[in-house]
C-alpha cells in the first residue's frame, strides 16, 4: 500500500504541485474560495465533466479520440427524463433504457472505428451531430421537465451531517460519490486487468500490439462502448441536477472533457496517462471555472481558458516526448558504442 502510494505521486507530482499552487492563488482572488461548501460544489460541479472526461481518457489512451460525449450525455438526460415523466417509468427502469441507449451509441462508433479506415475523429464528430440532432427530434426541441424528488435525487441530493446544534457542518453529494466509484472502477479495470494492458499497447503501437496476439478490434470497440455508456451516465446525472432533459445540455461538455483528460497527463497520441492524473485534470478544470463564477467574469472567458489549458497541455506533452526520445536515443547510441568497444577488445 505504502508503495503504491508513492507510486502515485511520483506520477502526478507536477500536476499536484500544479493544483495546490492554482488553489494558493485562487484563495487570494476569491477569499470565499477555500469555504468547504465552495470545494463540495466544486465536487459536485465536476461529477459530470469529470465523468466526461474519464470516458474521453479511456478513448485518448488508445490513441483515438471520441468528440460524440456531449451529445450522448443530452441525449441520455432527455431518454431518462421522457421514460421518468412521460412513459410513466420507475427511476431503475429510466436509468437502464438510457444506459442501453447510450451503449449502443458507443458500440456504433467502436464498430465504424474498428472496422473502417475512417479516422475516429470524422466518426465521433459524425456521431455527435447525429445523436445530437435525434435529441432535438426525441423532445421536439423543448426541455422536459420532471417533478420526481426521486428523479432529483441523483444528482442534487447529498447526506448532510449536522452538529449538535443540529447546524449542518457537511454535505457529501450523492453525485460525487457515484464519480467516485466510478473512478475507482475504471483504475482497477486499467491498472489491475488485461484490457487496461492491452488499451495502453494500443495506444503505444497498434500494430505491434495486434502482432503480439491482441485483439485490437475487439478491444477499440469496448473502449468506445464504455465511453458512450460513462457519457449515458453523465446525462442521467446532468438531468437530474437540472430537473430535466433538454436537447441542448452539455453543449460543449467534450471540450472540457478533453481538456481535464490532457490536462491530467493523457496523450493525444495514445499509450500515456492514468485514472487518477485524469481526476486531478478534471480538479483542476473545475477550479478554474470556479474562480471564474466567483469572480463573475463572463462565462465565455470559460471557453478561453478551456482553449489556452489545452494548448499548453499539448505543448508540455510533445516537449516531453521529445525530450524522452532523444534520451532513449542517447541511451541506444551509448549502449551499441559499448558493445562495439567489447567486441573489439574480445578480437584483440
Amino acid at each position: 500500500m505504502k508503495n503504491a502510494v508513492k507510486k502515485y505521486f511520483s506520477l502526478h507530482y507536477g500536476i499536484l504541485i500544479g493544483l495546490v499552487v492554482l488553489c494558493a492563488v485562487t484563495s487570494f482572488m476569491a477569499p470565499n474560495f477555500l469555504q468547504v461548501s465552495n470545494f463540495v460544489n466544486i465536487l459536485r460541479q465536476i461529477s459530470v465533466s469529470g465523468i466526461l472526461a474519464l470516458s474521453l481518457a479511456l478513448v485518448l489512451l488508445t490513441g483515438g479520440i471520441d468528440l460524440s460525449v456531449g451529445s450522448v450525455c443530452a441525449a441520455s438526460g432527455c431518454i431518462f427524463a421522457v421514460a421518468c415523466s412521460e412513459w410513466g417509468m420507475g427511476i431503475q427502469t429510466g436509468m437502464m433504457i438510457a444506459l442501453i441507449v447510450s451503449l449502443i451509441f458507443g458500440l456504433a462508433n467502436g464498430l465504424l472505428v474498428a472496422y473502417t479506415d475512417v479516422p475516429p475523429f470524422i466518426i465521433t464528430l459524425s456521431t455527435q451531430m447525429a445523436v445530437r440532432g435525434l435529441a432535438y427530434l426525441f423532445t421536439e426541441g423543448k426541455p422536459i421537465m420532471v417533478s420526481n424528488q426521486a428523479f432529483v435525487k441523483i444528482g442534487a441530493g447529498s447526506w448532510k451531517f449536522y452538529n449538535s446544534a443540529e447546524k449542518m457542518v457537511f454535505e457529501l453529494p450523492y453525485a460525487v460519490v457515484l464519480m467516485i466509484i466510478i473512478y475507482f472502477i475504471m483504475w482497477v479495470l486499467l491498472a489491475r486487468t488485461r484490457f487496461g494492458r492491452h488499451v495502453y499497447a494500443i495506444g503505444g503501437n497498434s500494430e505491434a500490439a495486434e502482432h503480439s496476439g491482441i485483439n485490437v478490434r475487439k478491444c477499440l470497440i469496448v473502449v468506445y462502448t464504455l465511453s458512450g455508456v460513462l457519457a449515458g451516465l453523465a446525462g442521467i446525472i446532468l438531468a437530474s441536477r437540472v430537473s430535466s432533459g433538454q436537447p441542448t445540455a452539455a453543449n460543449g461538455y467534450e471540450t472540457t472533457a478533453i481538456a481535464a483528460a490532457v490536462v491530467g497527463g493523457v496523450s493525444f497520441t495514445g499509450g500515456t496517462g492514468t485514472i487518477g492524473g485524469t481526476f486531478i485534470g478534471a480538479l483542476i478544470m473545475g477550479v478554474i471555472n470556479n474562480v471564474m463564477n466567483l469572480l463573475k467574469l463572463d462565462y465565455y472567458y470559460q471557453y478561453i481558458a478551456q482553449g489556452v489549458v489545452i494548448i499548453a497541455a499539448v505543448l508540455v506533452d510533445t516537449y516531453v516526448k521529445k525530450g524522452n526520445k532523444k534520451k532513449r536515443n542517447k541511451n541506444k547510441e551509448k549502449k551499441r558504442r559499448t558493445k562495439g568497444a567489447f567486441s573489439g577488445t574480445d578480437q584483440a
